[in-house]
Parts: structure tokens; C-alpha cells; sequence
């Protein structure tokens, strides 16, 4: 198991909320605190886990309480054109072709993002819309980023200081755009590349790996302690799913 932890999800859906409670636990009780991403990032850390999500759905929210109980701070990487106080309906249904998830179709709003903040989670930015920034001239990547941090810290009253790139394989982003978010006042730049969890954590290249709630825990667990950095210098894509 990698001494440090990232990892991220999706939608909480009422199925998926115990399967949750399970994996902060399991954690917790093998000695990995669960952690902001300054905190992660620092080499003194020994074992930690950072927990978080990606994309704007509602079910975030309605599952605050199993972190609330557990004890645990998440970051929350947010898409901004889809809230549902203020986006059309069409808008919202745009948004979750994008995304490819036919499940529920809610979005949070913009005061359930403003009290995730004030509960002490962490709002990250994932861009305005959900696009795949390397299929977009560089002057509209960079709205799309910087318009989704603008839109963040109007709701919260705080600086948004981390960055997750949608779809998160090394061929969705560029080291250009990883410069725009650190000249742009970004901390960290986070993707979702499987089997990195034994890489290097920077904050210019922080490795999570995804977690599915709806898959067994073994298989999950399974690919934590896949080791696929070679593969992934071979071929730029993860070792998994």
C-alpha cells in the first residue's frame, strides 16, 4: 500500500454512502489521516489520505453528513455552469451528457456550495464546463479555468488555490496550461491518472486515483497497490480500469 493516499470519486448517491463510510474507515484505521492538500504535500508526511470529488452533483451535499460524522475534510473540484439556481434545465442536461453519467441529474446550488465552504471542505475549481481542455484554443482553456476559479470564490468569499483538470490523463492536459494555473494563483494541480499513487506527490502533478463506490472494496483496494508508473511512461495512460 502507498505510504500516501489520494483519492477521488463522483456522485454519493444514497447506495454509495455506506460503501464510503467503509473506505474512510478503513483508512483511519490502518493510521492514514485524512488530510487537506497542503497537508498532504508535505514531505514530513508520513501515511496520509486525501479524499475528494470531482463534478457538481447534488448528492455531494446530501452526503456531507457521513464526513460531518466520520470526522473527515474532502476537497470538492467543481464544474461553475451547471448550478442549478442558475443554470436552464437545458444547460444542466448539456452538462451531464458532457460528464457521460445518466444517473441522477441534480446539481448543487450555489448556497449548498457556499456551506460546504463554511463546513470546512475545501472548494477546488475543475473548470467552468467540463470540457477537454486540449481540444480548446489556449485563450478559451484559459477562461474556462479561470472563469471557474472567478465564479468559486465569488460564492465563498475565499481564494480557490486548487485545480483538478477534467477527464485527468496526461493527453488532457499541458504543461502550459499547468503554468497558467500557477501564475494564476493555483496551489496545486491535481489529475486522475490510476496506479500513481507510488509517483512522486507534487503539487505540480498531485496523483489521485479513483475510487468506485459501486465496485467492490477488494478491487478497489486492489489498485491502490498497483505500482503503474512504467506503463504509464509507455503509454500515458493509467494501469487500470
Amino acid at each position: 500500500m502507498p505510504p500516501r493516499v489520494a483519492l477521488y470519486g463522483h456522485n454519493v448517491e444514497v447506495a454509495y454512502r455506506e460503501p464510503l463510510r467503509e473506505v474512510i474507515r478503513y483508512f483511519i484505521s490502518r493510521g492514514y489521516p485524512f488530510v487537506d492538500a497542503d497537508t498532504f504535500l508535505q514531505p514530513s508526511t508520513e501515511k496520509a489520505a486525501f479524499l475528494s470529488f470531482d463534478d457538481s452533483f447534488a448528492s455531494l451535499y446530501d452526503a456531507l453528513y457521513i464526513l460531518e460524522e466520520e470526522g473527515v475534510r474532502a476537497t470538492f473540484y467543481l464544474n461553475t455552469c451547471c448550478f442549478r439556481d442558475v443554470a436552464s434545465r437545458s444547460e444542466i442536461e448539456a452538462y451531464f451528457r458532457r460528464i457521460r453519467h445518466d444517473g441522477e441529474q441534480r446539481t448543487l446550488s450555489r448556497d449548498e456550495v457556499a456551506q460546504m465552504h463554511r463546513a470546512g471542505h475545501v472548494i477546488a475549481a475543475h473548470t467552468h464546463s467540463h470540457p477537454n481542455l486540449m481540444r480548446l484554443p489556449f485563450p478559451q482553456a484559459r477562461s474556462e479555468i479561470l472563469r471557474s476559479k472567478e465564479i468559486l470564490e465569488d460564492i465563498t468569499g475565499a481564494e480557490v488555490r486548487h485545480f483538478a483538470y477534467p477527464y485527468g490523463m496526461q493527453r488532457h492536459f499541458s504543461e502550459e496550461l499547468r503554468d497558467l494555473c500557477f501564475g494564476s494563483g493555483f496551489a496545486t494541480v491535481a489529475n486522475a491518472v490510476p496506479c500513481l499513487l507510488f509517483a512522486p506527490q507534487t503539487a505540480r502533478s498531485l496523483n489521485r486515483s479513483l475510487w468506485r463506490l459501486d465496485l467492490p472494496f477488494q478491487y478497489n483496494l486492489d489498485n491502490l497497490c498497483v505500482d503503474g508508473r512504467a506503463f504509464t511512461r509507455l503509454t500515458g495512460r493509467g494501469a487500470a480500469y
